[in-house]
């Protein structure tokens, strides 16, 4: 049943900066999801990358912007996601 449903399971691209605290979700994506980048630093990990919808929820919490990229909403309102105030 698991291949089957992988198998025929819709992918969609995410991208999430997942603290280390958070290892299940990250074991999670290497093991059901199709992983295209990964960057580590000393706070966490952000994957880049597919999973399967039924797990989006699981990771909406974490969901990240990749560099460089910015939402409709926000390339209005001149403000850049990534940005972070001191």
């Amino acid at each position: 049943m698991r291949f089957y449903q992988q198998l025929f399971d819709t992918f969609t691209t995410i991208t999430v900066r997942l603290p280390y605290q958070e290892g299940g979700l990250i074991s999670l994506f290497h093991e059901l999801g199709q992983v295209e980048r990964v960057e580590h630093s000393r706070s966490g990990v952000l994957i880049q990358g597919g999973l399967p919808g039924r797990l989006l929820a699981r990771y909406q919490p974490f969901v990240s912007t990749p560099r460089g990229a910015l939402d409709a909403q926000d390339e209005i309102s001149g403000l850049n996601p990534n940005d972070e105030t001191v």
